[in-house]
């Protein structure tokens, strides 16, 4: 499994990340009028894994379920892919993945309420956010509330219904989870530069 995850910068050349959406997805974020730097970089890091990883080219390559999960026909690679305010994620796997990142910042007591099982710590708001997100994208469709979606954390490691996953702690002023069906070892973390980003991006046009 890799896990790549990279924050936002100014970007030099916003129509070389443009270029690495899938046309259904380009055609959205131009349609919509507004720049927002989370779409462009989650994108772009994923195309940068799958070029490194797999030699596949994720803007060509890419296709959605009926509920807007990302996959690659005819591989038997699976992706998660997931933005912040602050950065951006994808996690590259042989088996079904989800992730999550969030950046932290102040919560309404309303939205714990949403969110949190009863049994939860809302001193662990975030990871706990994190890892509901996820269970979401590795279902492809969210089944229930957030509320009823508990995990269990011990240091690292999450437990919930029928699935496992880490947490992700070292990531300046954000948290970010992956989450699979059946246990795995921990993955690590790569945080990929913006400039790296940018050259591939570059390099692809």
């Amino acid at each position: 499994m890799y896990v790549y995850y990279t924050p936002y910068a100014p970007v030099p050349e916003p129509d070389s990340l443009l270029a690495l959406l899938p046309p259904i997805r380009r055609k959205r974020f131009i349609e919509a009028g507004y720049y927002h730097p989370g779409p462009l970089f989650a994108y772009a890091l994923l195309s940068l894994a799958l070029d490194r990883h797999y030699g596949i080219s994720a803007e060509k390559a890419i296709r959605y379920t009926d509920q807007g999960r990302p996959y690659l026909p005819g591989t038997p690679v699976h992706l998660s892919m997931s933005h912040s305010k602050t950065h951006a994620l994808c996690v590259l796997a042989d088996f079904p993945v989800g992730c999550d990142i969030e950046t932290h910042r102040p919560i309404s007591d309303r939205a714990k309420h949403r969110i949190l099982a009863p049994c939860e710590n809302p001193a662990d708001f975030f990871a706990h956010w994190t890892l509901k997100e996820c269970a979401i994208k590795l279902a492809g469709r969210q089944e229930r509330p957030l509320s009823q979606i508990p995990f269990t954390i011990t240091g690292d490691l999450a437990q919930g219904d029928g699935v496992h996953g880490w947490l992700y702690g070292q990531i300046p002023n954000a948290t970010a989870a992956v989450l699979a069906h059946l246990p795995f070892p921990k993955p690590d973390l790569t945080r990929i530069d913006p400039e790296l980003i940018f050259s591939h991006a570059a390099k692809k046009l």
